[in-house]
């Protein structure tokens, strides 16, 4: 399955919290509406209270609470969608796992063993294990629900700031783990609209993803992205599921 990802989900130009230089336009409770299931989100501790934030937090900032608010009511509203999230995290998992639970997401919580294979998404709805947690940074003691990212996922390089350099190379993770994310936004400078509509229009998505086919045999799981109603991010995945994965991959 492919799923859209948003970099830095949570700082966003429309909503309750003014972010200085926002990768998105509106809040996470839109981007999840719209077809968004993969969430990259930035946590640190401010005197006891988790918040998320990008750099610096005079930039702008948001509790951790708001958006796992609204991701427990999208999940509790739509009984066969799967969220899951990754973490850049300052805190520990077990700190991580106390907001989890503080806002009733728990239950929903899926454990995964690196070595196992991962289950079908139907299997995930019925068991209603239908988020997934990642950290980058694997501190703390062992919650089996909180996954060390990079020994599950493996992407591409973050810090492309041109399109030319948007390749295949491998960034973090290995080639063998199961998950693959393709980082898909322009790092240089302040996000932009204008270049969100570049790397996520159509082409350009499917140009490089059946480039990953053919370097990686893989196709991406996560395309991570800015500005997620610019350009065409969430058809790209629809017709990567719909059949146009296997295509790709089929091709020698």
């Amino acid at each position: 399955m492919v799923f859209v990802s948003t970099h830095n989900s949570y700082n966003y130009k429309k909503g309750l919290t003014k972010f200085i230089w926002p990768n998105h336009t509106y809040p996470v409770k839109k981007q999840l509406a719209d077809g968004v299931r993969n969430l990259m989100l930035d946590v640190y501790d401010i005197e006891g209270t988790v918040y998320l934030y990008h750099g610096n937090p005079k930039m702008g900032k948001e509790k951790l609470q708001i958006v796992l608010t609204d991701i427990k009511a999208f999940l509790d509203s739509n009984k066969t969608e799967i969220v899951s999230i990754i973490f850049q995290n300052g805190i520990t998992k077990n700190r991580i796992a106390t907001e989890i639970d503080s806002a009733g997401l728990t239950n929903y919580c899926h454990s995964q063993a690196a070595d196992k294979e991962w289950p079908a998404i139907g299997q995930m709805i019925t068991d209603n294990k239908r988020l997934v947690l990642f950290v980058e940074e694997n501190t703390g003691n062992d919650v089996p629900y909180i996954h060390s990212a990079w020994d599950y996922i493996f992407d591409t390089p973050w810090s492309t700031k041109s399109l030319a350099e948007m390749d295949t190379r491998i960034g973090r993770g290995k080639p063998t783990h199961g998950l693959f994310l393709m980082n898909n936004w322009i790092s240089k400078g302040k996000p932009t609209k204008k270049n969100a509509r570049q790397t996520n229009n159509q082409q350009f998505l499917l140009e490089r993803i059946e480039r990953c086919a053919k370097d990686l045999h893989r196709i991406p799981n996560f395309i991570g992205i800015n500005f997620h109603e610019q350009g065409d991010a969430i058809k790209v995945a629809k017709m990567l599921n719909d059949g146009l994965a296997d295509t790709l991959l089929a091709k020698p």
